[in-house]
């Protein structure tokens, strides 16, 4: 009996042995399908990170672009106005030019008629 005992347990210890594997085989096989969903989602993940990065760049060059055309636009808005400037400078520059020019004639005018009439009064003086 002894004999049989023994095997009996050691019958039991395999038949528990092979639940433990068998639970253990289970356990593996969900693991396995955690892992496979996991990687699933993390190959998800990088694909919308990496079309997300690629949006950003595409967005980021069209800024680029748009800023350069806006910086061009503005540069020659910039260049307008300076030549603008510059015919209206000049067009003072001259309006200014003629005004002295008159100036200069009225006060070399008064003079000589200053000058007429000073020697008007001393003829007169003289002539008396």
């Amino acid at each position: 009996m002894d004999a049989e005992n023994r095997f009996n347990k050691i019958d039991d210890a395999i038949q528990r042995l092979a639940e433990v594997a068998s639970d253990l085989s289970r356990m593996l096989a969900v693991q396995e399908q955690r892992l496979t969903q996991q990687e699933k989602a993390s190959d998800q993940v990088a694909e919308m990170v990496e079309r997300r990065r690629v949006e950003y760049d595409e967005k980021i060059d069209n800024i680029y672009v748009t800023m350069r055309k806006e910086d061009n636009i503005i540069l020659s808005e910039i260049k307008k106005s300076r030549e603008d400037s510059g015919a209206n400078h000049k067009k003072l520059d001259e309006k200014i030019a003629s005004i002295e020019k008159m100036i200069w004639m009225a006060c070399g005018g008064g003079t000589v008629i200053g000058f007429l009439i000073s020697l008007a009064v001393n003829y007169l003086k003289i002539a008396r």
